[in-house]
């Protein structure tokens, strides 16, 4: 972990971590401090009995702790919520309803994203004035109960205060323009100390729609940041890797940079896991879908890729356990986190080629640290090792076996 003036990097590499740090940020909030939430999974009022995890464990009690905040100690709870799939009729208990509504009665300061704007607010972002939670982990109780493969940063100080200004202000300054349904008239306002403090460390990123950010480009800070990576390890010295963990495989275009990269520099070890379910979804819809093209692509040019191993929901649940990290490391140097996945919905604009095209609401993160790079290299390489496999089918069926080659 290194020092940045009063800012610390300290990575969280299970969603047990990341549910404690999150619940950590809430408990540790001060009287008529403002805690700040943008998330696209909440957990609903009531989840049931825990599987006994500790993220499972902590995942139950943040709306409790939420509400105790709330009511005992006036916190302010600014939320932002994923809005893609309400339908007005709470009876049906919907994707986020329940939540929304329930934080809403509780005092919390809550509003979706607006869903024209994008196809999800599928952000993952907690955090008071001194720290923050930066992660690829739904509050859900899927994440939690799982536990998906999740990983993130709690990053304090002034870094802290950064994020909040540069990647949750812009979201719920736009959903209060956009506020249909009047909550926000009921709200005060979200006052910030906007001063960035220069942080050559810790850079926050985005993928706003332009209408959002008032700006006249469809501008898309995470792609950008990938595209810099890649043709940084591109020219980097001999011996370097890339290495890079995703739930998806399916930008195209990052995918052909890849193989520019691995040809203009062949020593560079680059190196992919992903998850299978996602690529073998893809493969059943036939050779025309992005998730299926982007792996063939980069696989076919010998660019190694493995399948994760992921295991059955502990509480027989249809759908299994997911591979949903979201990060590359960089030589020990650099690493880009957060709720962005390797696709271009996540990565790309509202537009593309001129056609409008909902896009989904990110927030990822750079982290220039070396400490912070060899904890998440060294988690790659025992994933690699040990949790992943060369066939999807297997890799998908969990399957328990010894050292992997």
């Amino acid at each position: 972990m290194e020092t940045i003036g009063r800012s610390k990097i300290i990575p969280l590499l299970n969603a047990d971590q990341i549910f404690q740090a999150e619940q950590s940020i809430i408990d540790g909030a001060l009287p008529g401090e403002n805690v700040y939430i943008s998330h696209y999974s909440l957990p609903k009022p009531q989840e049931g009995p825990s599987v006994g995890t500790p993220a499972s464990n902590s995942q139950r009690q943040l709306f409790s702790k939420l509400t105790f905040q709330i009511q005992k100690n006036k916190v302010n709870v600014f939320v932002v919520a994923d809005n893609s799939r309400t339908s007005g009729n709470y009876a049906e208990k919907t994707h986020n309803e329940l939540a929304i509504k329930f934080l809403h009665e509780q005092g919390a300061y809550i509003l979706p994203y607006p869903k024209d704007y994008v196809a999800i607010n599928h952000s993952k972002f907690v955090g008071n004035s001194r720290a923050v939670v930066i992660s690829s982990c739904n509050a859900s109780l899927h994440s939690a109960d799982a536990p998906d493969d999740n990983t993130g940063f709690l990053i304090t100080g002034p870094a802290a205060q950064n994020g909040i200004v540069q990647a949750f202000a812009p979201q719920w300054k736009f959903s209060v323009e956009m506020d249909s349904a009047g909550w926000s008239k009921q709200y005060p306002p979200l006052l910030l100390n906007s001063v960035i403090v220069p942080d050559d460390k810790v850079r926050w990123l985005n993928t706003a729609p332009k209408e959002e950010l008032h700006q006249p480009e469809d501008a898309t800070e995470i792609r950008e940041t990938y595209e810099k990576l890649i043709d940084e390890a591109a020219g980097a010295p001999p011996e370097s890797y890339l290495y890079l963990e995703h739930f998806d495989l399916s930008h195209i275009h990052l995918a052909f940079r890849l193989l520019l990269a691995k040809e203009k520099n062949p020593s560079l070890d680059l190196r992919f896991i992903i998850d299978p379910n996602q690529y073998l979804e893809g493969l059943k819809n036939g050779k025309q879908d992005a998730r299926v093209i982007a792996y063939d692509l980069v696989k076919n040019r010998s660019i190694p890729i493995r399948f994760a191993r992921v295991l059955p929901h502990p509480n027989g649940e249809e759908d299994p356990q997911r591979f949903h990290d979201k990060f590359a490391v960089f030589n020990d140097r650099k690493v880009i986190n957060g709720s962005g996945n390797f696709s271009a919905h996540s990565l790309d604009g509202n537009k593309l080629g001129g056609i409008s095209h909902p896009r989904n609401r990110e927030i990822d993160v750079l982290v220039t640290d070396a400490e912070s790079a060899r904890a998440y290299r060294s988690k790659f390489l025992d994933d690699w090792i040990y949790r992943s496999f060369a066939d999807p089918e297997i890799a998908a069926k969990g399957f328990q076996g010894s050292k992997t080659k």
